[in-house]
C-alpha cells in the first residue's frame, strides 16, 4: 500500500465527483485534473514516491518515457542557434503557489537556469509559470530576485497596457485551437 497511515490515505485521498480546484486544469477530465492537483500538493518526497510506485505498477520506463517526450541537449542547443527564445518553466514543473518553501521555489528556479543556460548560451529571463495558480507578489519577488524580468501565468488572454511584467497572461495551444 502505497500511503502507509490512514491519516496520510485520508489526506490524499482524490475525489471523483468534484474538482479539488477550479484555479487550473480545466482542460482536464475531473479524473485527471485531480490526480495532477494532488501530486502539486504532495510533498515533494511522497511525490516522488508516488511516480515512482505508479511507473512501477503499470511496467513503465521512467527514462524511456523521457526519451519520447522531452527534447535532448542537442536538440535545445540547435533550437536555440536559430533563433528560438526559452525561458523558464522550473526544473521539476513544481506548481510555485503549493510549493513547500521558498528554498524550494528558489532552487527550482536556479536549477533551470542552471541547465539551460549553457544549452541556450544566453540568460532565461522568462518565466512560464507550471501550472498556472495563483502567483502572488511573494512568488512573483523570489522570481524576480532569481534574475527573471517577466512572467506568464495561465490566464488566457492577450497582453494589455498596464499589465505587471510577473502577472502576464499567456495562451495554451489548447485555448487556439478552434
Amino acid at each position: 500500500i502505497f500511503f502507509e497511515t490512514q491519516r496520510n490515505l485520508a489526506r490524499y485521498t482524490i475525489p471523483k465527483d468534484r474538482r479539488i480546484t477550479t484555479e487550473r486544469k480545466m482542460y482536464d477530465n475531473v479524473l485527471t485534473a485531480n490526480l495532477k492537483e494532488t501530486l502539486n500538493l504532495l510533498p515533494q518526497k511522497l511525490e516522488k514516491r508516488l511516480l515512482d510506485f505508479l511507473f512501477a505498477e503499470y511496467g513503465l520506463d521512467e527514462r524511456q518515457l523521457a526519451k519520447e517526450l522531452f527534447m535532448t541537449a542537442e536538440q535545445i542547443g540547435e533550437l536555440a542557434a536559430s533563433g528560438f527564445s526559452f525561458g523558464s518553466h522550473t526544473h521539476h514543473h513544481v506548481a510555485l503557489d503549493t510549493a513547500e518553501s521558498n528554498t524550494l521555489i528558489r532552487r527550482e528556479l536556479r536549477l533551470s537556469k542552471i541547465h539551460l543556460e549553457p544549452l541556450v548560451q544566453k540568460p532565461l529571463t522568462v518565466i512560464s509559470y507550471p501550472h498556472g495558480g495563483a502567483i502572488n507578489d511573494s512568488i512573483a519577488t523570489l522570481v524576480k530576485n532569481q534574475g527573471f524580468t517577466h512572467g506568464l501565468s495561465t490566464e488566457a488572454r492577450g497582453v494589455r497596457k498596464g499589465d505587471k511584467p510577473f502577472y502576464l497572461p499567456r495562451y495554451d495551444v489548447k485555448d487556439l485551437l478552434l
